[in-house]
Parts: structure tokens; C-alpha cells; sequence
């Protein structure tokens, strides 16, 4: 008597790596800042107010 063993068919599962959506995942802040922040502000009221003098100076110093 012969026995016969019975094979079973293996079936590979394709398992598709999605590397793509890895990177995607850490997302990357698209925001832009259209306000500036107070010390940009600060330096910018600074800068005129010396700029004002500056000219004030000039004018009356040449009187």
C-alpha cells in the first residue's frame, strides 16, 4: 500500500508597504505667520521714532 499525501496548496499574501504614507504621516505645518510677534513690532515703532528724531535734528539744527 502506497500512502499519498495530499499537498496543500500555499497561497502568498502580497503585502504592500506603504512607505509613502509614512512620511506623510509626520505632516509638516503648512501655517504661515501673517502677524508679527511684539518684539518685531517693538524694534519696528523703535527704529521710526529714530528716524523721526533723526530728521527733527537735521531740520532744526540747520536753522
Amino acid at each position: 500500500m502506497v500512502k499519498t499525501v495530499a499537498k496543500t496548496a500555499k497561497t502568498k499574501k502580497v503585502v504592500k508597504k506603504s512607505t509613502a504614507s509614512r512620511a506623510r504621516a509626520s505632516k509638516q505645518s503648512t501655517k504661515v505667520d501673517y502677524y508679527p510677534n511684539r518684539m518685531t513690532v517693538a524694534i519696528s515703532a523703535l527704529a521710526g521714532t529714530l528716524l523721526v528724531l533723526l530728521a527733527l535734528i537735521a531740520v532744526l539744527g540747520s536753522r
